[in-house]
């Protein structure tokens, strides 16, 4: 498993970059990371895709939705 917030520390991606790529709002982006929202579900495949893969849907969802 690899958290968005663990891969764009490890790559050195700003959030600011990764997000306005991704399509989220920078803003949305940071909170998600924080914990304090989530990242809407129409974003994963996209964030999945700009990660190669790394980051999986299944992580996103996890990260969304923990147990």
């Amino acid at each position: 498993m690899m958290r968005l917030k663990c891969y764009l520390h490890m790559k050195g991606i700003k959030i600011k970059s990764f997000a306005m790529r991704a399509g989220v709002n920078s803003n949305l982006l940071s909170d998600a990371l924080a914990g304090r929202r989530r990242i809407p579900p129409k974003h994963w495949r996209r964030i999945a895709r700009l990660t190669n893969q790394t980051v999986k849907l299944e992580d996103l969802y996890n990260e969304a939705y923990p147990e």
